[in-house]
């Protein structure tokens, strides 16, 4: 990411810089097929090394950006697809995710705030999925496919230095989907269910600390049925 300036604070002081943050990513992993092509594995392990790390914060009621501190980031990564028959197949994948923040730099922006066990954001420990879907031939009719889907998302934060209910503490959604498609036909209809658990998860949360005492959040939908139409041009 580029440096720049922090041109719009409102502050009689003289506006403030800060440096690019630059990463060195290093990845390794493996692609493979297995059982005459029918079960697809993939698999990695990373590890990101950051510097001159960006950050943001509220002072005198404007944002202000910044560089932080150096920082890493590393895991794994595991994906599978599975064709059961030649209609029913199953997907699958994990991930670890684990960061850590690092030499913070004296008088950055945030480095009073920043702690040892302090998370960069939206970047949960754990996350996996697991779906399986089946295809119904209906001859010259078409086909009719359903399918259903289990997410899974660790707790996690939406911003730096993870103020007070500023993050998310995970969640499990479930999905399903039924679509009927015609066999020459440029359309297809869907009927969905769409997070049947009815968790409430926040999408976004910040903490007014430094200008009022307050929090704001955008939160999921609930549970949800529908039908959809959709036409290829």
């Amino acid at each position: 990411k580029s440096g720049g300036f922090n041109g719009r604070h409102l502050s009689t002081t003289e506006p403030s810089s800060f440096e690019p943050e630059k990463i060195w990513a290093y990845e390794a992993g493996l692609k493979s097929e297995w059982l005459d092509r029918r079960l697809r594995a993939n698999m990695s392990v990373f590890y990101y090394d950051y510097d001159n790390l960006q950050g943001s914060t509220i002072e005198a009621a404007g944002v202000v950006t910044g560089n932080i501190a150096t920082a890493e980031v590393y895991g794994f990564e595991m994906d599978a697809l599975m064709l059961i028959s030649e209609n029913f197949e199953i997907n699958a994948s994990i991930g670890y995710l684990e960061n850590n923040i690092t030499n913070v730099e004296q008088g950055a922006v945030l480095a009073g705030t920043i702690r040892d066990d302090t998370e960069l954001p939206g970047a949960p420990n754990w996350s996996a999925s697991i779906g399986a879907q089946y295809t119904i031939p209906l001859q010259d009719l078409g086909e009719f496919t359903l399918r259903g889907d289990i997410i899974y998302k660790d707790a996690y934060e939406f911003r730096l230095p993870n103020h007070f209910n500023e993050g998310e503490d995970g969640y499990t959604q479930v999905n399903v989907l039924a679509t009927y498609k015609p066999q020459n036909g440029p359309w297809q209809i869907q009927a969905y269910g769409r997070n049947l658990t009815d968790s409430i998860y926040r999408l976004s949360a910040q903490n007014g600390v430094g200008f009022a005492e307050y929090i704001t959040a955008q939160f999921s939908k609930p549970r949800e049925w529908g039908l959809s139409l959709k036409v290829s041009f």
